[in-house]
């Protein structure tokens, strides 16, 4: 079916290349209208900051914080060793307060004796920077 403009027959693969311009020229006046393209700035703007963060926070505090996580885990197994040394065999507490602590610290005693029975190699034991 081949439709009428100005008394002619337009053909059918025409038909699919005008109603395709219509679209185009439809999304192209949609993208340039000005609060779309603030609000694409914005946006382009915002993702730079964020990039120009994560580079900055890379290039200072990233060490820092790797340091003190193992430092803090240092010394949370130092005192799960402590409370919980009478499962190990070391009686380093004494039972009272070892038993007033005990429902703290029960959710990390699995991942307590996980980190402890770990293996660990000279990468593990050389990592700290000098």
């Amino acid at each position: 079916m081949a439709q009428r403009r100005n008394g002619q027959e337009i053909p059918k693969h025409l038909l699919s290349s005008i109603a395709g311009n219509k679209v185009k020229n439809k999304l192209i006046s949609e993208i340039m209208e000005p609060t779309h393209l603030i609000s694409r700035f914005k946006t382009l703007l915002n993702d730079c900051r964020k990039a120009l963060n994560e580079v900055f926070y890379g290039m200072t505090v990233h060490g820092l914080e790797l340091e003190l996580r193992k430092e803090r885990g240092n010394l949370n197994n130092l005192l799960m060793l402590m409370v919980v040394g009478n499962l190990a065999g070391l009686p380093l507490f004494p039972p009272y307060y070892s038993m007033r602590l005990l429902p703290y610290i029960i959710p990390y005693i699995g991942t307590w004796k996980r980190n402890i029975q770990r293996e660990k190699d000279l990468t593990d034991i050389m990592s700290i920077d000098i």
